[in-house]
């Protein structure tokens, strides 16, 4: 008796997902012939597949993650692969308002704060360094500024 080709296919071709995509929709593996199934990631910094075949997005870039079927006395084996894009999310960040008011001399005053998702890494500077300049702590620090005659 001669074996017969699995069934043994994943849903679809290819993949784009967004970094940082909570629990993407990826391609399911169709293997009702229940092969044993071996899963690699050709790019490992980009994800990287677990031996139940949960892939999990570690970088930016483009993969190939193949299943391998191992044959059977009934079933040839098999191997079905799809590409999964990673690429960069748009990142956000925005102060709680745009424009604050403060009296000079004001000791603590309450200033617009970063809402920073991402956690990336920011840079503060002053339009008007005459006028407030910029702290490593985001904090600003106001100058006095001469009255118009």
């Amino acid at each position: 008796m001669t074996a017969a080709n699995p069934t043994f296919a994943y849903s679809a071709e290819a993949k784009e997902v967004v970094f940082g995509t909570e629990n993407p929709e990826l391609p399911t593996l169709n293997n009702p012939n229940s092969l044993n199934v071996t899963y690699t990631s050709s790019k490992p910094e980009v994800a990287t597949v677990a031996t139940d075949g949960k892939v999990t997005i570690v970088g930016i870039g483009e993969t190939v993650i193949t299943a391998t079927g191992a044959a059977t006395g009934n079933y040839n084996g098999a191997e079905a692969s799809y590409t999964l894009t990673v690429t960069a999310a748009n990142p956000t960040f925005a102060y709680s308002a745009d424009t604050k008011e403060v009296v000079f001399g004001t000791e603590n005053p309450e200033l617009p704060t970063l809402n920073n998702p991402n956690s990336l890494t920011v840079t503060y500077t002053s339009s008007k360094p005459e006028v407030a300049t910029q702290l490593p702590q985001a904090l600003s620090s106001a100058r006095p500024q001469p009255c118009p005659r």
